[in-house]
């Protein structure tokens, strides 16, 4: 193979590739997540998601039920996503926050999402816990 024949295919394959794009909750920011049914859930509706750039890209959902939303560039919103497996799933202790992260796939879209988060107490004629995200940052193929 020529080394000109060579150089083409290289730049084919490499114009091709599929990079992982990373989306993050804008800086400076927190997401408050829906009260908890039990201690633990985590469901959250709307996290918005920004690129690189700060530029605001998208938005997460996470569902009951093994189940998420990513409305993210080039990837249409579909509520019946997967979330394929959790890595890990820790609770707020002794001042630390809790972090998890899970595997997802939504119509052939394949991804990770990655937190840390508190518990927040929200009074108004009864208590609510409430799970607010500290950190969070998608990861999608």
């Amino acid at each position: 193979m020529s080394k000109l024949a060579l150089l083409a295919t290289l730049l084919v394959l490499g114009a091709t590739a599929v990079h992982a794009q990373t989306y993050n909750l804008p800086s400076g920011s927190t997401f408050l997540c829906d009260a908890e049914s039990y201690d633990g859930q985590i469901v959250c509706r709307g996290i918005p998601l920004e690129d690189s750039k700060g530029t605001v890209s998208g938005l997460f959902y996470i569902f009951s039920f093994n189940r998420e939303g990513a409305m993210l560039p080039g990837i249409p919103y579909d509520p019946y996503g997967s979330i394929t497996k959790w890595n890990y799933f820790t609770k707020p202790a002794n001042g630390n926050p809790g972090t998890f992260k899970f595997e997802w796939d939504q119509d052939g879209h394949t991804g990770t999402a990655t937190a840390t988060w508190v518990t927040k107490q929200i009074c108004g004629n009864r208590c609510w816990n409430h799970p607010e995200l500290l950190t969070f940052i998608v990861t999608a193929d």
